[in-house]
């Protein structure tokens, strides 16, 4: 039933909606010579002409129904953008407390990405037809106002937010998700083992990268719905933290805008931003909307429109923390053995021949070595392929049924590293 009061539907018993019919002058009493009752006439044509396949929500749509699969469905949405202020200004113009965090705590010139990002983000809802986007994630030490803009001004602003962690971990309840126009992820929800981690890799990219989705309340049916929300993450640069970034390979660079952030020593007192919301960010909506992205941020054939960027700084602590990085501490050792025995030309070979080559030269090969296969083995090459330039190279085999990958390896940077210095004179 239509709540009066929020313009929202919500779930009403048979009982009570006889009720409201009721008091709306439907009377139950046959007419004399009648077979049915005004009451009844009602009832038959809410069920005749009114009939709805099911509810979801359909975020930021108008309409009270909408179409899909050929079915009608009642829209439920319930979140609402945040308004802007009549009258855009420059920058930090009647919005200056917030104007200072984005200053103070993005490196280097990052918020530009974010401020693109939500621009389409926020647009988008406006008009009523809510475009893709990536998956944000804010990352740098405690206190640099990673939750603040989260809560503070991205939530407000597109009118609610979910705690994304118990989906991630399974949940087959997802109602809460796609009723929601963000969901959130953050530093207490970890991927400690192999296994989350893979769980939070597929649960984001396929928020990101799929247009339906399973729709399932407690005691309700499995329905789709069509989400085009947005993930965010704000995690701390440590190693249990970090790791909740899906991995970042050819098929998930495209999905994630990852950037760094830093500590403002010298912020402001938090009391001070007790009515940022009310004041502030209407006036930031309203600058948003006037923004113009610079063209090196957008990319207007790509279907996010705002270029992908994962920031060096959090690459840097994604491969500190990566099985790829375990490897390459295992190949600077085997290197340095082969050095040693005379061979200091590159390593070509697949898989199976570098496993050989490794086990044959290091007697104490690490137990994760051990048990690899030349697959596992194959794609942490990749990995180290693409960060470490020049140093791990793959070539193709020719055909998808002829041959294997063969790898050339090549750390000479270890040989000049241990050439001593000459003394100074």
């Amino acid at each position: 039933m239509l709540n009066a009061a929020t313009k929202n539907w919500e779930r009403e018993t048979l009982t009570m909606m006889g009720c409201t019919l009721r008091v709306r002058g439907f009377s139950t009493s046959k007419g004399k010579g009648d077979t049915s009752s005004p009451f009844d006439l009602a009832m038959e044509t809410i069920r005749r002409f009114r009939r709805v396949h099911g509810a979801l929500p359909r975020l930021y749509n108008a309409g009270h129904t909408f179409e899909q699969d050929g079915e009608t469905y009642l829209n439920i949405a319930k979140a609402r953008i945040m308004a802007p202020a009549p009258v855009a200004g420059a920058w930090g113009e009647n919005f200056p407390k917030l104007a200072a965090i984005f200053d103070n705590v993005f490196e280097k010139n990052y918020a530009v990405y974010f401020h693109a990002w939500l621009k389409r983000f926020y647009e988008s809802a406006e008009s009523g037809q809510l475009l893709p986007g990536q998956a944000m994630a804010l990352v740098g030490p405690v206190q640099c106002y990673k939750s603040f803009l989260i809560q503070k001004v991205v939530r407000p602003m597109m009118g609610g937010s979910c705690d994304l962690s118990s989906v991630a971990q399974g949940s087959q309840f997802t109602d809460s998700l796609f009723d929601s126009p963000l969901a959130v992820l953050d530093d207490s929800r970890g991927s400690s083992t192999p296994a989350e981690r893979a769980r939070y890799t597929a649960t984001i990219k396929g928020l990101v990268s799929k247009g339906s989705h399973d729709y399932q309340a407690k005691f309700g049916k499995k329905l789709k719905v069509q989400w085009n929300g947005r993930v965010i993450m704000g995690l701390n640069n440590d190693p249990t933290s970090i790791l909740v970034i899906p991995d970042l390979n050819q098929s998930n660079d495209d999905k994630v805008i990852a950037l760094h952030m830093k500590q403002w020593p010298d912020h402001p007192a938090p009391e001070v931003y007790n009515s940022i919301e009310e004041e502030e960010v209407p006036h930031y909506i309203a600058w948003l909307k006037a923004y113009q992205p610079s063209a090196d941020v957008l990319d207007t054939s790509d279907r996010y429109v705002v270029k992908s960027f994962i920031c060096p700084e959090v690459r840097q602590y994604l491969f500190e923390e990566s099985a790829a990085n375990d490897l390459l501490s295992v190949l600077e050792v085997w290197w340095k053995a082969r050095v040693s025995s005379g061979h200091t030309e590159s390593f070509v070979g697949t898989c199976a021949e570098l496993l050989g080559d490794i086990t044959e030269l290091l007697p104490n090969t690490p137990a994760f070595l051990r048990g690899m296969t030349p697959r596992t083995l194959g794609y942490r090459l990749r990995e180290l392929s693409n960060t470490l330039e020049g140093a791990v190279t793959v070539t193709r085999k020719k055909t998808a049924h002829k041959g294997s990958n063969k790898y050339r390896i090549n750390l000479s940077y270890l040989d000049e590293a241990d050439v001593p210095d000459e003394a100074e004179d």
